[in-house]
């Protein structure tokens, strides 16, 4: 368990790729198509629970304790990136071989 805990303090530098999902139409009347849009691709500094990702973390039965921490961090890597002048809502988050992958979509504000 304290190895669980070391990740939340630990941090490294990854590759990070942030694309925006854009609805582009639909498919047969029923799905929904999207387009991604790059964002940002560069090297940040990433708390080590980002990379075990929720489904893990929900699966060692620490869903109570970690979604806020997961959510600040995913919040910081966007403004580190610098693209917080735009509200974007977070929408999936997931490790390829070699670089973390954020997929945002931008929030109309009423």
């Amino acid at each position: 368990m304290a190895r669980v805990f070391a990740f939340l303090k630990i941090r490294r530098r990854v590759p990070v790729q942030i694309v925006e999902r854009i609805h582009a139409g639909k498919r047969l009347h029923f799905f929904k198509r999207y387009a991604n849009k790059q964002l940002f691709l560069g090297r940040l500094p990433v708390l080590g629970i980002i990379l075990l990702g929720f489904s893990t973390c929900s699966w060692l039965g620490l869903t109570s304790r970690f979604p806020v921490t997961i959510h600040n961090e995913l919040l910081s890597i966007l403004s580190l990136a610098r693209i917080d002048d735009v509200t974007y809502q977070i929408v999936d988050f997931f490790k390829t071989e070699d670089r973390l992958v954020i997929q945002v979509v931008a929030r109309m504000i009423r």
